[in-house]
């Protein structure tokens, strides 16, 4: 059997690679849009998959880094939804 320098199966690899080409893809197509929301939820699951991909190959640097950016992208979301929730509760109450 075909067999990568980490041991792993060339399909393995390959699923491996196809991943990774995607969750670049995705962080792409984030980079597109106009709304600093929708790109950072479509980043957020770019990141997301190179978590992924980083946990597969291994490449722990990878999955940390890109985790470290989903937290980012969940805390920076978090208080921008809670502002305008926020923010539509005292213009109800006036």
């Amino acid at each position: 059997m075909l067999t990568s320098l980490l041991g792993t199966t060339f399909l393995e690899f390959l699923q491996n690679e196809w991943l990774g080409l995607v969750a670049s893809a995705i962080v792409l197509i984030s980079f597109l849009t106009s709304n600093q929301i929708k790109t950072r939820i479509i980043n957020m699951a770019g990141c997301i998959a190179f978590v992924i991909y980083g946990l597969l190959l291994p490449a722990y640097s990878t999955a940390i880094m890109n985790f470290a950016l989903v937290v980012v992208h969940i805390v920076f979301l978090t208080r921008h939804f809670l502002k305008r929730r926020k923010e539509k509760n005292s213009e109800e109450e006036k």
